[in-house]
């Protein structure tokens, strides 16, 4: 197979923590994702995490943290399909945002 430069186009990326500052523990986790709107509803989010989650496992992680605002349910979803468990909801003062927590266990 061969591809053009012009048919490429970037999907999502992923930003992955193996090592956490306190506010990430408190509220943000080790995954942040994203895809882009045009892409979205076709799986991206739940690969990408997928691979953020065996990457860290990879590290030795047993628990995995990630978290997304309460009226994102595409991110949720995500998260649920990806074995998350939801912990609690978070206020983040400095953003001024409320963030669902939730925990994945390989």
């Amino acid at each position: 197979m061969v591809f053009r430069k012009s048919d490429m186009k970037m999907i999502g990326c992923m930003q992955v923590h193996n090592v956490l500052t306190q506010r990430m523990k408190d509220f943000t986790g080790h995954v942040g994702y994203s895809v882009r709107p045009s892409e979205r509803h076709k799986g991206y989010a739940k690969k990408i995490l997928d691979k953020a989650v065996d990457f860290l496992t990879s590290f030795g992680f047993e628990e995995i943290y990630v978290s997304c605002l309460p009226e994102n349910e595409a991110s949720k979803k995500t998260i649920l399909a990806n074995g998350g468990e939801y912990l609690e909801t978070v206020f983040l003062e400095e953003d001024n945002v409320n963030l669902e927590k939730y925990r994945i266990r390989p």
